[in-house]
């Protein structure tokens, strides 16, 4: 049984999720009736699910991240925007960031 933690990006659930097709019995069905009854279709069908999870809260396969490290699975900062620090341009009043020297919208020192 594969298991992972991963995160949705569907739901935005971090979870140990289970690969598709490996897991659950409808991919499984889909999966053999396209063998037996088409075969090409069953083939393509099963490389384009292996290795997708499927999260357990929105159901949403293939919309997640990379396995997460060991040591970060326990740690909500991993997904946590940073602020930005950003001023406001003095020549075009558009938002740059704090350490820009050059405005990115005017081309004008900051």
């Amino acid at each position: 049984m594969a298991t992972s933690m991963r995160y949705c990006l569907n739901c935005n659930q971090k979870s140990v999720m289970s690969t598709w097709l490996g897991n659950y019995n409808s991919a499984q069905l889909i999966a053999l009736l396209g063998l037996l009854m088409y075969v090409i279709p069953g083939l393509i069908f099963i490389i384009w699910a292996w290795g997708k999870f499927k999260c357990e809260k929105c159901g949403a396969v293939g919309k997640n991240t990379a396995s997460l490290p060991i040591n970060e699975r326990n740690d909500d900062s991993v997904f946590s925007s940073t602020k930005r620090e950003e001023k406001d341009c003095p020549w075009c009043a558009e938002k740059i960031l704090t350490a820009a020297k050059i405005c990115k919208h005017c081309g004008r020192d900051a």
